[in-house]
């Protein structure tokens, strides 16, 4: 039975090589799209909190505004975002999906269930329901961490 530091340790380590191997499939996904992997996400979030501000989106990707707005300028030539001046603030910019953005956005929602039905092969309904519960704990307690530092 391992020591409680062996397991931390150990559920450390499993965690980073699950988000490093998923990283690598959604490179590899987005690349063939024409995006890169931070594209890939910044365009999933738009497609479920659209309006957002560039601080707004930058909070939510956790990434420096210097490389949100990057992306943003990169989705915006491709044709896939565009920013429209909020009303209230003319000063904000609000960020939309163009309609080609949403298109490419059920392309990358088929990869995001490829990517899980993947990570949860052999996994029972149940066994899936339980692990979801148990990760939702896990983010809230991370969350804590991170507020309180």
């Amino acid at each position: 039975m391992p020591s409680d530091r062996e397991s931390h340790k150990s559920l450390g380590r499993l965690i980073a090589s699950i988000s490093r191997q998923a990283q690598v499939f959604i490179r590899k996904r987005a690349s063939k799209l024409g995006l890169g992997k931070g594209q890939f996400f910044l365009l999933k979030i738009l497609a479920t909190k659209e309006d957002l501000n560039q601080n707004e989106l930058t909070g939510t990707l956790m990434i420096d505004k210097a490389t949100t707005a990057r992306a943003i300028k990169s989705l915006e030539s491709k044709g896939l975002a565009i920013r429209v001046v909020d009303p209230e603030d003319r000063r904000t910019n609000r960020l939309s999906l163009t309609p080609k953005g949403k298109k490419l956005c059920a392309e990358l929602d088929e990869i995001s269930l490829e990517l899980e039905n993947r990570l949860l092969a052999g996994f029972s309904q149940k066994d899936r329901q339980c692990l979801s519960a148990l990760l939702e704990k896990l983010v809230a307690n991370a969350e804590k961490v991170t507020e309180s530092d």
